[in-house]
């Protein structure tokens, strides 16, 4: 496919919103404004997946190698990107004008699945998707369902009912791939609940799931010639594989180890590995998942402790807080940035839980750092709390205390953050009793709230 197609169909998915007529069916109840923008929205972005879809069957190895498929369209990366950031955007509001799940027909709630999704509410998703399995009657159409209803599942912290989707009926006609990426959720949400024995079969699922896409991309006859773009292709596929299984074979190797039983472990990491049976993979596997259990066991360290005060911070909408004046309370603390995407998506389950659980002694608090930038242009330390304060605060609806650490200030340290965003909950005595790392996990993490709370500090 010659790029040149590639800017005709940017060009003609870039039309303004008042140019395009609505399209929604006369059935629809997502009618407004803001529904017919992300139904345009949407419109777009599946348009621009079938313009890749295309491009990859023409072109293979496009396909196989992110790194090749990022220089041959890079041209038309902003208009590209503009696509993808705009779908957040436009299903955030959308989903504010959305009533009662079960009302829906067919057509709204696959809108409503994937506009919920865009933004990582996996609760709506979920709750979409089984109104969906209870109208769709397509055996085909019924297993995608399921398939992606034991990845919410598993999101949601729900390994039960994640299992009882990810059935071997249900992954039947799904790819290698999919296989592989549905096992490995649902080995987490299984170790995260301290079953290390079911989490270690899903796990093995995953591995063999892996092992079979490898192999066949490896023998796959589109694969180029040239041993420089067959290196890169096997490179971006080792990578792949490597981010989607070395966290969830840590988090088994974890669970096994909490559990006291070290030999089951060995034992699990044993077979995964002689059932993957690569050794250059292997190596840089075995080295992903040991740092991954490493990293668990550091932020466990702090779970039954006292919080660390936190350090000296300038802060936004407070003259000040600390864990002694917030005695008594439950405290909610989101370490965040103002760069990363999924700390902001994780904002609005934030002001949802500030809002339904203050009353009850919830108090949200959010901390970061200085960056030396906003919004990709270096500043100073004042220009930048400035614009946290003048316009980021605003323009994300945060409206819960902000608290930017000044130099010399190891909040971060104290509480092991690694990665973003990173929720810690802290009981009415001021003992961390749980923390959440990453998007998602918010069903999970509201859960935990509703306990402390219930919890008297007496």
């Amino acid at each position: 496919m010659p790029i040149i197609r590639i800017h005709t169909v940017l060009a003609s998915l870039l039309i303004p919103f008042s140019l395009i007529g609505h399209t929604a069916s006369a059935q629809t109840r997502l009618t407004g404004r803001v529904w017919e923008e992300f139904r345009i929205a949407a419109a777009r972005y599946d348009s621009l997946q079938t313009v890749f879809k295309a491009l990859q069957k023409e072109h293979p190895a496009l396909g196989k190698n992110p790194l090749l498929m990022q220089d041959y369209i890079k041209q038309d990366l902003p208009a590209i990107m503009e696509i993808y950031q705009g779908l957040p955007q436009k299903a955030s509001a959308a989903l504010e004008n959305t009533g009662d799940i079960p009302s829906y027909g067919i057509d709204d709630l696959r809108l409503i699945a994937l506009a919920a999704a865009t933004i990582q509410d996996h609760v709506t998703a979920a709750a979409a998707n089984e109104r969906l399995l209870a109208l769709v009657h397509a055996p085909d159409s019924q297993r995608t369902i399921r398939r992606e209803l034991a990845m919410l599942s598993a999101a949601l912290g729900d390994a039960d009912k994640a299992m009882q989707y990810a059935t071997r009926e249900n992954l039947v006609d799904a790819s290698d791939m999919e296989r592989g990426v549905i096992s490995s959720a649902v080995a987490s949400a299984l170790a995260d609940e301290e079953r290390p024995v079911e989490a270690h079969a899903f796990a093995i699922s995953a591995v063999r799931g892996f092992r079979a896409y490898k192999d066949a991309d490896s023998t796959a006859e589109e694969m180029p010639s040239d041993p420089l773009q067959r290196e890169e292709i096997e490179k971006a596929q080792r990578y792949f594989i490597i981010t989607h299984l070395a966290e969830p074979l840590a988090n088994v190797v974890y669970a096994y180890r909490a559990s006291g039983d070290t030999s089951g472990a060995t034992r699990f990491l044993h077979e995964a590995e002689t059932v993957l049976d690569d050794s250059a993979l292997l190596a840089d596997l075995r080295s992903a998942t040991e740092a991954y259990v490493e990293k668990k066991t550091k932020e466990r360290e702090l779970i039954d402790r006292p919080a660390p005060e936190w350090g000296k911070h300038r802060w936004i909408g407070t003259d000040g807080l600390s864990l002694t004046k917030l005695a008594g309370k439950v405290v909610l603390v989101d370490f965040f940035a103002t760069w990363c995407k999924p700390c902001i998506m994780a904002f609005p389950h934030i002001r949802k839980w500030k809002e339904r659980y203050a009353s009850e002694g919830l108090v949200v608090v959010g901390l970061t750092q200085y960056q030396g930038r906003y919004e990709g242009i270096q500043l100073p330390a004042d220009s930048e709390y400035a614009k946290l304060k003048n316009d980021f605060v605003h323009k994300h609806h945060v409206t819960w205390p902000v608290g930017i650490a000044e130099a010399g200030s190891s909040t971060f340290k104290d509480y092991h953050v690694g990665g973003i965003p990173h929720i810690v909950l802290i009981d009415r005595k001021g003992v961390i009793r749980y923390f959440a790392v990453g998007a998602g996990q918010y069903e999970r993490t509201e859960r935990q709230i509703r306990k402390l709370l219930r919890k008297k500090a007496g």
